[in-house]
C-alpha cells in the first residue's frame, strides 16, 4: 500500500478533504454571486447607459425579452414607458427608444445610422435585398432597378390596373355572391374584409411584380397556397429574431414556418423560369429585335446589370426581390385598406361624412373612380385615410437603427456605439407633443389650418433615406379600392364585439384573428 493510500486510512484526512471541497464550492458561489452583483450594479449604475431613464429590468436583459413583444402589444408597452419615463426610455441591454422631432431626423434622415442587423436578418428572404440589406452601396444599387417601377408617372400609368383589379376581384366578385345568395329579405352577405382586400391588392402586385394571373396560372399554384407560404415565412421571422442561435439548427417541431420559405422560392424560381422562356420565344422573332418583352419588375431585374462587374442578378438574387416586392405589395396595403374600414364602423359619423362626399363628387355611379384627378376631388376621404393610417399605424414598432462608430449624444443622452436606437411609430402617432388630442380620431385635423403640418408629422411609410418605395402605389391602390367599394355597397358590422377587438404589432399592424366581419348589401 502506497503512501497515499495510507493517508486516505485516516479519518482526519478523510474529513479535511470534504471539508475542502466543500469550502472550495462555496468560494466558487460567492465569486459567482460576487461577480453577478457587481455586474448588476456597474449596469445600473456606472455603465454609459445609467443615466438613461428606463425600467431597471430592461437594463438587465435583451428588448426581446419582453412577454408583451411576444404577444404583439410591444408598442403599446414602449408608450407607456414614454409617457412613464420622458422622451429618452432605455427599453433592452443596449436598446433605447426616443420620442423627439429633431432625434427622428438625425437617426432616420441618412445612412449614418445603419439598420440593425440582427433585426433586418430575421426578415430576409432567399437573400439580401432591398428591404433588409443594411449596405447602403447595395441599397443604392437595388434602388436603382426598382424605383422606377413606383415613379409618379408610373404609379399614374398603373392606375386602370388597380382599378380593374378591384372591379374584378371586389366589385364584381360581391355581386355575384350576393346575386347567389337566394335567402328571404334584402340580398345580403357576410365577408371577411381581411381576405376581400388581400385578393384585391395581391392581383395588383403581382401583375406589378410578373404580369399577372397568366403568369401564375403556369404553375399551377393559386393565390390562397402563396399567401399560405408567406404567411408561414413571416412567423418565422419572428422566431428567427427571439432564437437566431437556437434556430440555426432548424427544429422539426418550427420545420413548418421554414419549408413555407423553402416553397415560396421554388414557386418564384419556376416563374422566373418560365419568364427566361417567354423572353427567348420573343427575341427569335425577328420584327422584335431590340424591342423589350414587357416592363415590369420581374424583367427590370432580369435585364438589370451590375455596374460593377457588368454581371446579371443570379437566380437568388431575382427570386429574394421579387418575393419581398410581392409580400410587401399586397400584405400591408391591404392591411392599411381594413383598417380605414374599421375606423368607418367604429366612427358611424366620419362614415356618413365620406359616403355624402363620395355622392356629392359622384353622383353617377356608372362611372368609375380611376384616377388621381378623379379621387383627389375626395378629400374627406382621404384625411380619413390619413387619420386611419395615424390611429392604427401599419409597421408600430420601432423601426431599429444602430448609433454608428464614436457614439452620439441625442436629446442630452450620450449613446455609446453599437446602441439600438429607434422611434415607436405608434408613441409617435398618439403623442399629445406630435398632434393635438392624439386620441381623438378626427380627419378635420387633415383639412385646417395645420394640414400640412400633419401630413409632414405622419410617418407611418417612415421617413429619410429608407422610406417604402411603394408609398405613392400604395396610396393609389387605398384610394381608388374605397372609393368605388364605398360607392357600390353599404356594410356594418357583424362582429360580436367590434371595439374590443384585438390587434397585433407584427408583422404588421392586424386583427389578432385576422378577420374583420361585416355584412355587405348593394346601395340603392
Amino acid at each position: 500500500m502506497g503512501f497515499s493510500g495510507l493517508l486516505g486510512q485516516v479519518p482526519f484526512l478523510d474529513s479535511l478533504q470534504g471539508a475542502l471541497r466543500f469550502v472550495t464550492a462555496r468560494l466558487v458561489l460567492e465569486m459567482l454571486v460576487m461577480y453577478i452583483v457587481f455586474k448588476v450594479v456597474y449596469i445600473l449604475y456606472f455603465s454609459p447607459y445609467s443615466k438613461i431613464p428606463g425600467p431597471k429590468y430592461k437594463k438587465l436583459l435583451p428588448f426581446w425579452a419582453d412577454l408583451s413583444l411576444m404577444r404583439g402589444q410591444y408598442s403599446r408597452q414602449q408608450r407607456r414607458w414614454h409617457q412613464q419615463y420622458g422622451p429618452v426610455v432605455q427599453t433592452g441591454k443596449s436598446t433605447v427608444i426616443i420620442l423627439d422631432p429633431q432625434a427622428l431626423k438625425t437617426i432616420y434622415s441618412s445612412h449614418r445610422f445603419p439598420k440593425h442587423h440582427m433585426f433586418y436578418q430575421s426578415l430576409r428572404l432567399f437573400a439580401e435585398n432591398l428591404f433588409t440589406t443594411c449596405d447602403p452601396t447595395f441599397y443604392h444599387k437595388r434602388l436603382k432597378l426598382i424605383a422606377p417601377m413606383y415613379s409618379p408617372s408610373s404609379v399614374k400609368r398603373l392606375e386602370p390596373l388597380v382599378y380593374r383589379a378591384c372591379q374584378r376581384q371586389l366589385l364584381d366578385s360581391l355581386k355575384e355572391r350576393l346575386a347567389a345568395n337566394d335567402s328571404a329579405g334584402p340580398p345580403a352577405i357576410t365577408v371577411n374584409m381581411v381576405q376581400e382586400f388581400q385578393r384585391v391588392t395581391f392581383s395588383i402586385i403581382q401583375e406589378l411584380c410578373f404580369g399577372g394571373e397568366e403568369m401564375m396560372q403556369t404553375t399551377g399554384i393559386g393565390q390562397d397556397q402563396i399567401q399560405t407560404w408567406i404567411g408561414l415565412w413571416m412567423k418565422s421571422t419572428g422566431i428567427k429574431l427571439f432564437f437566431p442561435d437556437f434556430i440555426m439548427s432548424e427544429p422539426p417541431f418550427l420545420r413548418k414556418y421554414f419549408d413555407g420559405e423553402r416553397q415560396l422560392f421554388s414557386y418564384m424560381r419556376r416563374i422566373v423560369n418560365r419568364r427566361l422562356e417567354l423572353i427567348a420565344e420573343h427575341e427569335k422573332q425577328p420584327e422584335n429585335a431590340g424591342k423589350p418583352f414587357v416592363h415590369d419588375i420581374l424583367q427590370a431585374l432580369i435585364d438589370a446589370r451590375d455596374p460593377d462587374t457588368k454581371q446579371p442578378l443570379s437566380m437568388v438574387e431575382v427570386c429574394a426581390e421579387l418575393g419581398v416586392q410581392l409580400n410587401a405589395g399586397f400584405e400591408t396595403t391591404s392591411g392599411a385598406t381594413v383598417l380605414v374600414v374599421y375606423a368607418l364602423l367604429l366612427y358611424p359619423q366620419v362614415y356618413e361624412t365620406v359616403m355624402a362626399e363620395l355622392d356629392r363628387e359622384f353622383p353617377d355611379r356608372s362611372k368609375p373612380i380611376v384616377h388621381s384627378s378623379d379621387y383627389d376631388k375626395l378629400t374627406y376621404l382621404e384625411a380619413t385615410v390619413y387619420e386611419a393610417l395615424r390611429y392604427y399605424p401599419l409597421g408600430p414598432m420601432a423601426p431599429p437603427r444602430m448609433v454608428p462608430k464614436g457614439g452620439t449624444t441625442l436629446c442630452g443622452y450620450y449613446l455609446p456605439e453599437g446602441t439600438d436606437v429607434g422611434t415607436s411609430i405608434y408613441t409617435w402617432s398618439h403623442s399629445p407633443t406630435i398632434f393635438e388630442n392624439p386620441e381623438r380620431f378626427d380627419p378635420g385635423r387633415y383639412l385646417g389650418p395645420d394640414a400640412e403640418k400633419n401630413r409632414n408629422n405622419m410617418i407611418t411609410f417612415m421617413v429619410g433615406v429608407r422610406q417604402c418605395i411603394g408609398r405613392r402605389l400604395a396610396w393609389a391602390e387605398m384610394l381608388i379600392i374605397l372609393a368605388n367599394f364605398l360607392r357600390a355597397y353599404s356594410f356594418t358590422s357583424a362582429e360580436p364585439n367590434l371595439a374590443d377587438k384585438k390587434s397585433t404589432d407584427f408583422p404588421v399592424s392586424s386583427f389578432e384573428d385576422q378577420q374583420l366581419l361585416v355584412t355587405i348589401t348593394p346601395r340603392s
